[in-house]
């Protein structure tokens, strides 16, 4: 993978815009030096957000946790936040 962006709105656009990933595609070029590779499929994912809030975590029993990242920041801090919630839940 090359890189991601992100789009907020209140609904998901049906189809993701060619602009940002020639954007992509051209800082490849700037770092690496030579052509990307070809694009062999692109993927467009939504998100739960939430204004108030980087991360939901609710306690619908004492042994269950469910945990949702709002924000655009999961996969930074997937590994941090799973660590402490089950820290939390096991002391």
């Amino acid at each position: 993978m090359v890189g991601d962006s992100h789009d907020y709105d209140a609904a998901a656009a049906p189809f993701a815009g060619e602009a940002v990933y020639g954007l992509l595609l051209k800082e490849y070029r700037a770092v690496i030096g030579q052509p990307p590779p070809a694009v062999r499929e692109r993927w467009t994912g939504s998100y739960a957000v939430a204004s108030d809030r980087a991360v939901l975590i609710d306690t619908p029993s004492p042994r269950t946790r469910l945990v949702v990242v709002t924000s655009g920041v999961g996969a930074s801090t997937g590994f941090a936040i799973g660590e402490e919630v089950i820290q939390e839940l096991f002391e």
